[in-house]
């Protein structure tokens, strides 16, 4: 029966989709349970612009993280990503937390990734998965701490930013927020853990639509489709944000952290083989040599139109 099957089914391997030279990424396969973050976080560190804010209040058990490098929109540099897993960090050893609100200075919330660090890595699968990985990581230790999180989303949301944002508890869009996950239309894929999270919040289909179409969704329409939780004024959009999560906090930090420590061990069972499979996917599409010219292009015309 075995053979008869192996007669009947193709006999094709997606891997020949993609370029020979994308193909050393999978030799990195195996090495995610053992990648030298040290290694990767002094590569990270050469693409500088920006900074990653982190304030904690222990009275309020709040925590407000800045993403600040307003001539970007926010979008992320080497650097930023660093500081941010460093935030992550003094997040994880804060025992009397129980809320984090994650937000973008001067009213945008990220553009996503930097121009020269994707330029960079469409020349280099092995700097993009190496970046991938410590984006995946960093963002789902965010999702991981047990305290109730909030992205607050203003202006533009784009790429690498719409994917951050899904790895908090809840989205709040400003009344003129939009979000668009553009990847497609850059000729990538998700790399930092959007993917698989976003079929977890919105189902296959309604995820699917979303990552190949690349539609602008305005506050009204992501509040519809279940990206957003809730919609908050553009005036003060921040004072009420906080006041927000606040009211989702009152049960004392114990209680708190150990609620959203039980459903993150829940939701979490069967994410990380979506994870390393995004992460394959991401490397060996940003590495194909005829995607090159259309990622230059893409962000080309999406930053124009955004300016």
């Amino acid at each position: 029966m075995a053979c008869l099957l192996r007669k009947l089914l193709p006999t094709y391997s997606p891997r020949i989709l993609f370029h020979n030279h994308a193909a050393r990424c999978l030799s990195l396969q195996a090495a995610d349970l053992s990648a030298d973050l040290s290694e990767i976080r002094n590569e990270l560190q050469k693409f500088r612009g920006g900074s990653v804010d982190l304030s904690m209040n222990d009275d309020l058990g709040i925590a407000v993280l800045t993403l600040n490098r307003p001539e970007t929109k926010n979008a992320f540099s080497g650097k930023m990503m660093v500081e941010l897993s460093d935030a992550v960090t003094k997040l994880e050893g804060w025992q009397l937390g129980k809320g984090l609100l994650i937000h973008g200075a001067h009213g945008q919330f990220c553009s996503g990734g930097d121009l020269a660090l994707v330029k960079m890595l469409a020349n280099d699968s092995t700097s993009a998965w190496k970046m991938c990985y410590w984006m995946q990581t960093t963002l789902t230790r965010i999702r991981r701490l047990p305290l109730v999180s909030v992205a607050l989303l203003e202006g533009k949301t784009v790429g690498g930013g719409a994917e951050m944002c899904l790895c908090c508890d809840y989205r709040l869009f400003s009344s003129t927020a939009d979000v668009t996950f553009a990847q497609a239309k850059l000729g990538v894929t998700t790399g930092f853990g959007g993917g698989p999270r976003l079929v977890r919040l919105l189902g296959a289909s309604t995820a699917l639509q979303l990552l190949l179409k690349s539609q602008c969704l305005s506050a009204p329409e992501a509040l519809r489709l279940g990206l957003a939780t809730d919609i908050v004024s553009s005036e003060k959009p921040l004072k009420e944000a906080t006041e927000w999560l606040s009211s989702h906090i009152e049960p004392d930090s114990v209680i708190t952290r150990a609620m959203k420590q039980i459903v993150i061990t829940a939701e979490e069972q069967l994410l990380e083989g979506a994870l390393q499979q995004e992460r394959e996917l991401f490397c060996q599409i940003f590495a194909g040599s005829t995607n090159k010219v259309k990622i230059g292009k893409g962000f080309k015309e999406l930053t124009n139109k955004n300016l």
